[in-house]
């Protein structure tokens, strides 16, 4: 059963309603040794959906193949990390050289830090409005840090976000963040997990679309790293990445004042003063444009939403901008 096909028969006994799930299994089974390795990788793919091959008991079961030995690390969770594709990791780090001077100098400054545990700036807020280019950079940071031969643990904010980054979860599900969140909480990890395990082994963390978190999400997370790993530093030694720009999403206050979402950012943790911010500037999507009318359209519309960010735009008239999507031209109204 290839690696597709396991994946495939997980999500089926997650989301549908199988008549016979161990026909099903064993059409696809082929020796006892592959056998084995199968229900480790369905089972690990369960995993990540909150079940395990326990809730299928008409399926084989790990137990049932103790004797035999399929090589690898034990820890799914390690083992999903070291097993990303390497054609597809080089092919990525290969467009490296289409870095920009300001995306260079991020990139080279997290890679810097990940390779060397001695440098001190080892935590970044990675700033940098829509179109200047975060999610390529950060691509590019994963691939690298992947083909060294380190572990890079990406996490976003929301779901959408999370899967715009290769091997990305929500913050909530990788760091079991509780859902009532105050200034003493911590993750539900223990210290004795395959997940604590995972973190005592990574070298890095993005969290993308961190300002929209609280800052008490980005202290139990430090809290919870700190007492992993042993390590009484930031994020337990581990570099950290947050990125995202404060002139978008914010966190959400129920019924909260302007004052109540200022003090929910990320600026009020004493966690910040940690941070090295980092920025970008060049909006690629104006640069990267092969009309000029196409480009003014795409500037204008950018400095517009800036403004909006940065709480200048007072008031403004409707106003039409056509967006390039693809080989189709997409109009929206401004009001």
């Amino acid at each position: 059963m290839p690696k597709q096909l396991r994946q495939l028969f997980a999500t089926i006994l997650v989301y549908c309603q199988l008549l016979d799930h161990q026909r099903t299994f064993e059409s696809s089974s082929e020796d006892r040794k592959v056998v084995c390795a199968t229900v480790r990788d369905v089972n690990d793919c369960l995993l990540s959906s909150g079940k395990c091959l326990q809730d299928y008991p008409s399926l084989p079961q790990l137990e049932e193949f103790a004797d035999i030995s399929v090589g690898g690390e034990q820890n799914p969770l390690l083992r999903a990390e070291r097993s990303f594709n390497l054609e597809q990791l080089e092919a990525t780090a290969a467009n490296s050289h289409l870095l920009n001077e300001d995306q260079r100098v991020v990139y080279e400054s997290v890679i810097e830090a990940e390779r060397d545990p001695d440098n001190n700036d080892r935590w970044f807020f990675f700033d940098g409005p829509g179109g200047t280019g975060k999610s390529f950079v950060l691509e590019q940071i994963l691939a690298r840090v992947r083909l060294d031969g380190f572990i890079a643990v990406p996490v976003a904010s929301s779901g959408i976000a999370a899967l715009l980054l290769t091997g990305g979860r929500t913050v909530h599900s990788r760091f079991k963040l509780p859902l009532g969140l105050t200034e003493v909480s911590i993750c539900s990890i223990s210290k004795q997990s395959n997940l604590a395990d995972l973190y005592r082994e990574t070298s890095l963390i993005i969290w993308d679309e961190a300002t929209m978190a609280h800052p008490f999400a980005l202290e139990a997370v430090d809290r919870s790293l700190r007492d992993i790993t042993g390590v009484d530093r930031p994020f337990g030694g581990i570099v950290m990445l947050l990125s995202e720009d404060f002139g978008q999403i914010l966190p959400v206050v129920p019924r909260g004042t302007d004052g109540d979402v200022i003090n929910a950012c990320l600026k009020r943790s004493n966690l910040w003063r940690e941070l090295k911010t980092l920025r970008l500037t060049i909006n690629m999507r104006v640069r990267t444009c092969s009309r000029a009318s196409d480009a003014a359209d795409i500037e204008a519309f950018s400095t517009f939403l800036l403004k909006i960010g940065e709480g200048k735009q007072r008031s403004c008239q409707p106003t039409w901008y056509v967006l390039l999507l693809g080989a189709r031209r997409i109009c929206g109204v401004a009001q």
